[in-house]
């Protein structure tokens, strides 16, 4: 499916961003629509990686600037806190410059931990980032709709303001293992499209799938069947 132009016109028209222009991109004005439609014709994850490579590597050096902003990881944290168990290896999906795969290599330090993202630029910044604080994580290039891993391969996967990757979320995670959704802003917005995106992970394997606000933001967790 082809990028939509309304989508791909402003992108071509302003070449950078700034760090607030990226925040604006998971403000609430669109992303209630815009996670529903995902979750209910996931066909549109093909563009919206597309997409998601190109503002991203555009805006990578400014990216850690918004993890620095308040209460950028409250829901990542409070997510964090409701799972359960001790997981052995982990998957952080569109994992951009790392901020989640760092927080999950600090909460398991002796889990594998893998970030995967579609920008080369990002990834790069993911893995200096992970170099800087001695923290052993491996981060590849990767399309999150069609990712080079095995079945049932990962314990936990996470993805943090992403699309909902439900199929390929799913797909990876071993019998009760945990896919979980972060989204730093937007709560109210994506709380309304979480009964989708619930049903979603649910028809994608899971036995049953939960949301939660969470400061400024959300979570969901589904737990796959087994």
């Amino acid at each position: 499916m082809p990028i939509p132009d309304a989508i791909w016109a402003p992108i071509r028209a302003s070449p950078t961003l700034d760090a607030a222009g990226l925040a604006a991109v998971l403000r609430p004005a669109a992303l209630s629509p815009a996670l529903w439609a995902f979750a209910t014709a996931p066909e549109r994850l093909t563009w919206t990686t597309q997409v998601s490579s190109r503002i991203f590597s555009a805006v990578s050096p400014l990216y850690d600037e918004l993890t620095e902003v308040d209460g950028y990881g409250e829901a990542l944290e409070q997510a964090l806190l409701d799972l359960r168990g001790v997981p052995t290896r982990i998957l952080d999906v569109a994992t951009g410059t790392g901020y989640a795969a760092r927080r999950l290599k600090r909460q398991y330090p002796r889990a594998e931990v893998v970030g995967v993202d579609a920008s080369p630029d990002m990834v790069a910044i993911a893995r200096h980032n992970a170099e800087a604080e001695d923290l052993d994580v491996q981060f590849e290039v990767g399309d999150a709709t069609d990712l080079a891993f095995e079945d049932a391969s990962f314990d936990l996967v996470v993805a943090q303001n992403a699309p909902p990757f439900c199929d390929e979320m799913l797909r990876l995670l071993r019998p009760r293992g945990k896919a979980v959704l972060v989204y730093s802003f937007g709560g109210p917005w994506v709380e309304l499209a979480w009964s989708p995106i619930a049903k979603r992970l649910e028809r994608s394997g899971a036995s049953h799938a939960r949301g939660k606000r969470a400061g400024f933001g959300f979570y969901g967790i589904a737990r796959k069947r087994g």
